[in-house]
């Protein structure tokens, strides 16, 4: 199978999304001959084993303020978005490579902007190839369900055009069938990469050294409904006889910060935006880590759940109990789901008492297996036999 993607913006690098799609296409690309067709980022080079087709755009584009602007385009007037986010380049030098007599079997794209979503329907259509989505959150994410904004309306109804579209989880996936037209839908969950699972998991029986800070580790954002202080409070109680970190990786409001600050002070750092290898380095010295989600997100699955489970550290999951996260954790042995402050106190102590005797009782072996599953390399098997049976029907 030939495969042409495309995307018109690139990720952060520390942020989840930023290999999701590339890490598909990677996989894909063992058996499948696939090429990427994207702006050029300054930090992206021949990285990839795929052919990798670049497009020139305007260097202001990746500029913050620039993206900045992007947003609030895509946010008002979600149909503008093609020309500001240059989908227009991004489609005349796709043009140019069906000129030279190239042929694809499908297109997939990812939705970041919807000019990625448009520049696969305008190409789908003009070539009559089938095309698909890869969608890893939708702009009505924090709205209830059946509530669509600009960008929500104009995105299902090119998705509607599609041949199939992925999501992230089965709550995503239900409600893009729900709130539109579309009805083809498959699950890819945002795993992690097979050498990444390995190389945690040989890390497993790595224990902090005698002396050291019982250190726990949270790393996301922090906001009204999401907050960390029944954790803060317990930890608090329990610092007096025991030599305990906080740190947080991720971002916060200055306002915020010196709110957690003044409070918790004594207990608690902050270390801000990390890159992937940053992130990784503290999740492999953490005695603990810990997973946050508010109630308007416990559909969401975030990558870093993986990533915490190969440490085979314990999680402290403060997320709602009904969420996918709270009982991929319970299911798998891989922590515990708790709420209130005492419940964490006790957590803590045990915790802290297996710290102390360096005691770490996960299995790597286990943990691989199951793990396995949610792997980027078995969930772009998935994506792949999704598109085949597409194309073949």
């Amino acid at each position: 199978m030939k495969i042409l993607a495309l995307r018109t913006h690139w990720f952060p690098d520390n942020t989840p999304g930023s290999r999701r799609f590339e890490s598909i296409l990677k996989s894909m690309s063992q058996s499948n001959e696939v090429v990427l067709c994207a702006p050029t980022k300054s930090d992206i080079g021949d990285e990839f084993i795929f052919k990798f087709e670049k497009v020139k755009v305007p260097n202001f584009y990746f500029s913050p303020t620039y993206q900045s602007y992007v947003g609030r385009v895509r946010r008002f007037a979600p149909m503008l978005d093609y020309l500001v986010s240059f989908g227009n380049i991004v489609e005349r030098a796709i043009d140019e490579i069906f000129f030279r007599g190239e042929k694809f079997d499908c297109i997939v794209t990812t939705y970041q902007t919807v000019s990625s979503v448009k520049v696969a329907a305008r190409l789908g259509e003009k070539y009559n190839i089938p095309w698909f989505c890869d969608v890893r959150d939708l702009p009505n994410q924090f709205l209830s369900q059946g509530k669509l904004n600009a960008e929500a309306k104009y995105l299902y109804g090119l998705l509607e055009k599609a041949e199939g579209v992925t999501g992230v989880n089965q709550a995503l996936c239900d409600r893009m069938e729900f709130e539109s037209l579309i009805d083809n839908t498959q699950v890819v969950y945002n795993g992690l990469p097979k050498d990444l699972l390995i190389n945690y998991t040989e890390n497993i029986a790595k224990c902090s050294v005698e002396g050291a800070s019982f250190d726990i580790v949270y790393a996301g954002a922090l906001y009204a409904g999401r907050s960390l202080e029944p954790l803060l409070d317990a930890v608090v109680k329990l610092s007096n006889n025991n030599n305990i970190r906080v740190i947080v990786l991720g971002a916060i409001k200055n306002r915020e910060k010196n709110r957690y600050l003044n409070k918790y002070g004594q207990i608690l750092e902050f270390k801000g935006f990390l890159s992937l290898e940053e992130l990784a380095t503290y999740y492999k010295r953490a005695s603990v880590l810990v997973n946050l989600l508010p109630s308007s997100h416990k559909d969401s699955i975030p990558s870093k759940i993986f990533e915490y489970a190969a440490t085979g550290r314990s999680i402290l999951n403060l997320s709602p109990v009904e969420s996918f996260v709270s009982k991929f954790i319970e299911t798998n042995d891989f922590g515990t789901t708790l709420i209130h402050q005492n419940d964490c106190e006790q957590w803590l102590l045990e915790k802290i008492a297996d710290w102390k005797k360096n005691l770490i009782i996960t299995d790597p072996i286990d943990t691989v297996r199951k793990l396995t599953p949610f792997t980027r390399e078995y969930q772009a098997n998935i994506f792949e036999t999704f598109l085949k049976e597409q194309i073949s029907k």
